[in-house]
């Protein structure tokens, strides 16, 4: 059985509180379905369908380079939302940017990690899209009411290392992500 996988960042819920208070002061949780915090998150890859021996392969690179890597400061800007442009530019989405500085050290590791799975022969849909750090916070099917101005969120946090995850996706349910393992980064006392 093939199990959907994707490497990602996870928030410490100091950050979630802070995020969460953002949303509430804009009033826009009235209007949307915001994604429960536990699924809140920083998805560095989208890595798709792998066997139990792929995943072996990740968990086994994850353990071996992950360590060595120094855990970058992330820094979120503003709640705002992705406009989709084929769509007569409308939001599709709502959610946290970063600053400028904390995705380009997290696209850069991103672009790392996956130059390893490429080198041990995982096969992946590779996005051609540069690397846009965010945390999703509620999607949108149609064109809503939705608040103009949205308000900074400039919480920030050291993460302690990549999570792999697996997506369970479930219609009557919705989704659901299952952290198969962490591997933490480099210890910022080491050489």
């Amino acid at each position: 059985m093939k199990r959907r996988i994707f490497t990602a960042i996870e928030i410490p819920n100091s950050v979630k509180y802070s995020i969460d208070a953002a949303i509430y002061e804009t009033g826009i949780e009235k209007l949307c379905t915001i994604i429960p915090q536990e699924n809140w998150h920083i998805t560095l890859s989208f890595l798709g369908y792998h066997t139990e021996e792929s995943i072996r392969i990740l968990t086994h690179i994850h353990k071996e380079e992950i360590k060595n890597i120094s855990a970058p400061e992330i820094k979120l800007e503003r709640l705002a939302y992705k406009i989709d442009k084929e769509r007569g530019n409308l939001p599709t989405m709502l959610w946290v940017e970063l600053n400028e500085q904390s995705a380009k050290e997290l696209g850069k590791i991103k672009k790392f990690l996956e130059g390893e799975y490429e080198r041990y022969g995982i096969k992946w849909d590779r996005e051609m899209r540069g690397f846009k750090g965010h945390i999703t916070l509620s999607r949108f099917s149609h064109a809503q009411f939705l608040p103009e101005k949205l308000p900074t969120c400039t919480d920030s946090f050291i993460p302690s290392g990549i999570t792999l995850f697996e997506s369970h996706l479930r219609e009557e349910e919705g989704v659901r992500y299952e952290p198969l393992f962490q591997n933490c980064f480099k210890e910022s006392n080491e050489v």
